[in-house]
């Protein structure tokens, strides 16, 4: 009796990958050879993903790594890409388990995936050697192409990394409007157009450091008297951003910067004062792959310092306050 139903559950097992292997055309055992012998491209990382022997559904849900769907796997197959160094999302469906694995130039990673009875697919990192293991006790799937042609390289929409400028523009709004410069109170116009060019380094993590130029002017006028002139304001800002969702189109994002300014007078007062700067922003990028669009809040704290001509004196001038600004960025 127990041998009989040794056999029928083995017969029902080997229906059952017959009926997955056949939903899913395996490649030749030349191409799985090299499969599990192969090696990462210059500058890429091997991602490796394998399906034992469960016996959830015959076909797993389609892998989606990043925004890109790959392939769906059976029992005991794989399939396995060439991917860019930094952040991969490793999706089992639109909405089921999720692997995020930082990868590195010339390493292998290995992801195993389990598929419950019902459909539902689990996805977890494994180590190097039991990757490899339970990889050559698979059958590579014939839809993946060559490692060499670095199929699901990932799709990095605005998370790419490396060099991107942006060019912005919008209104900036004095902190202190009214302010006490060589013994006269000067009434500033609180809002002005203001500008700003930045060139920023993404890195992997999603991290940005990056070199800030921007300006703005108030006019003014002298109180009790029908003395104006002008106050141009321009700065010099290294920040420091980290982006949030890096690998999706709308990228939150908050941080800092610290600096120098520049307050230049014309008119009724003339003359120029520096001193330090630091700012704080945040806002959200919307980032395509090479093009994108820019919002950011920030606030500055500009304090310079110049000297009365007459008296040798110091003479501060507060150009601290809030900017909203909008723009466009670049990715090269």
């Amino acid at each position: 009796m127990k041998r009989r139903i040794t056999v029928l559950a083995t017969l029902a097992l080997t229906l059952f990958l017959q009926q997955a292997l056949a939903a899913v055309p395996l490649a030749s055992a030349d191409a799985d050879r090299r499969a599990k012998q192969a090696v990462p491209p210059a500058g890429k990382a091997l991602l490796y993903v394998y399906r034992l022997g469960d016996r959830g559904a015959p076909l797993s849900p389609p892998l989606r790594l990043n925004t890109r769907e790959l392939a769906s796997l059976a029992p005991q197959t794989f399939g396995y890409w060439a991917v860019d160094p930094g952040r991969v999302d490793l999706r089992a469906g639109t909405s089921g388990s999720r692997v995020t694995l930082r990868c590195q130039a010339g390493r292998i990673y290995f992801v195993q995936m389990t598929v419950a009875a019902s459909g539902s697919a689990d996805l977890r990192a494994v180590s190097y050697g039991i990757g490899r293991r339970d990889t050559f006790r698979s059958h590579l799937i014939r839809e993946v192409r060559p490692a060499e042609r670095s199929a699901g390289t990932r799709e990095r929409t605005a998370s790419q990394t490396g060099m991107t400028l942006i060019l912005k523009a919008g209104s900036y709004r004095l902190g202190h409007a009214s302010q006490s410069i060589l013994n006269s109170t000067r009434d500033f116009s609180s809002t002005a157009t203001a500008w700003g060019l930045e060139g920023e380094w993404r890195i992997p993590s999603d991290f940005a450091f990056g070199l800030e130029v921007g300006g703005h002017s108030h006019s003014y006028t002298t109180v009790g008297s029908a003395l104006t002139g002008d106050m141009r304001v321009t700065s010099v800002f290294i920040n420091a951003k980290k982006y949030f969702r890096g690998d999706s189109v709308v990228q939150p994002y908050v941080g800092a910067g610290l600096g120098v300014a520049t307050t230049d007078f014309s008119g009724a007062v003339t003359g120029t004062a520096a001193g330090f700067a630091l700012q704080g922003m945040t806002g959200v990028a919307f980032r395509w792959q090479h093009l994108g669009l820019y919002t950011e809040l920030n606030y500055q704290g500009v304090k310079t310092r110049g000297t009365d001509a007459a008296t040798g004196n110091s003479v501060p001038v507060d150009a601290s306050g809030m900017g909203l600004y909008a723009g466009l960025d670049v990715h090269f």
